[in-house]
């Protein structure tokens, strides 16, 4: 006769509870076990001095309930100034797709080599401005793998503005620099969108 798991014994059947196992289990041991006859009638005397426990419920006061306060929490910190109310306003169209990005980094390449009509400064501005547009680009990948557009980014405006600035000034140069940076693509100069 097999009681299952619900035995209310430790593996014994109702009808052997009576017996003893030959073992010790997790209830049969206390730390009073351990104590010397002089040591429990010392626990014993205790046990009479203390109240009895429905004289210590009765002593107990009244426990005094505080406002709810609510916690703080550590928010993020920025490193410094304020959180602009809108974002960066761009003045020039963003690229919509890589291969318009990638089209304003070979127009730049152009004149940072000395290949377009720049001025010595201009050249070093179009370096510049190619090196955070090389570091921006993950970023920009990023954006357009998430469906996204660009809204705005300061160095990618400010390219276009040089970009602008020198074509106004190299006129034909330039223009010929920028299909030839089309040509490296394969795309025609219409074809970046």
């Amino acid at each position: 006769f097999d009681v299952g798991p619900f035995a209310t014994t430790i593996g014994l059947r109702d009808s052997d509870a009576a017996e003893e196992p030959n073992f010790l289990q997790r209830e049969d041991w206390s730390v009073v076990s351990t104590y010397s006859a002089e040591e429990l009638a010392a626990l014993s005397r205790e046990a009479l001095e203390t109240k009895s426990g429905a004289e210590a419920i009765e002593e107990v006061t009244e426990v005094e309930t505080a406002e709810y306060v609510e916690p703080q929490y550590k928010y993020m910190k920025y490193d410094e100034g304020d959180i602009p109310d809108a974002p960066y306003a761009a003045q020039h169209p963003m690229p919509t797709s890589w291969q318009e990005y990638q089209a304003l980094q070979q127009r730049l390449a152009v004149f940072a080599r000395g290949e377009g009509e720049a001025a010595p400064a201009q050249r070093r501005r179009a370096a510049e401005l190619g090196e955070k547009l090389t570091r921006f680009y993950d970023t920009f990948k990023a954006i357009l793998a998430e469906g996204w557009k660009l809204d705005g980014d300061p160095s990618v405006d400010e390219a276009q503005s040089l970009l602008l600035e020198l074509d106004a000034a190299g006129g034909a140069a330039a223009r010929m620099g920028s299909e030839a940076s089309f040509e490296a693509t394969g795309m025609a100069p219409g074809d970046a969108g």
